[in-house]
């Protein structure tokens, strides 16, 4: 399995993420060299890490969408819930080192399309 490749996409104080709000995190779909990927027929998974790598939440493939920026390239749409069952945030505490894969996962091969720092703000 590996995670590298894919786009460095932080997630920072100005996307003003808190645990126990709604949002929608917005991620570009290029890859690491700037070329745009469609991925719209891919099988998705985006996982928040603790500092030690270990999964603390998991949006599965179903609840992430896409929208078109252009004519040739999307963004993935990863939904941020505090009322979701299988991501809940509510332990989720600003202050700690986290960060994020956006992984796609098809024909039994993980790639990493988009990573980074994770940050919760109070």
């Amino acid at each position: 399995m590996t995670d590298t490749g894919g786009k460095y996409s932080p997630v920072g104080r100005d996307q003003n993420v808190h645990a126990n709000t709604d949002r929608t995190l917005k991620f570009p779909t290029t890859d690491a060299a700037g070329a745009a990927l469609d991925t719209s027929g891919y099988t998705r998974e985006w996982i928040l890490y603790d500092a030690s790598g270990t999964v603390l939440l998991t949006v599965p493939e179903s609840a992430i969408s896409e929208e078109s920026l252009n004519g040739t390239n999307d963004q993935v749409l990863v939904p941020w819930t505090a009322t979701g069952v299988a991501y809940a945030n509510e332990n989720l505490t600003r202050g700690r080192n986290y960060s994020h894969k956006l992984w796609k996962m098809d024909s039994g091969a993980r790639e990493v399309l988009a990573y980074g720092p994770f940050e919760i703000v109070g």
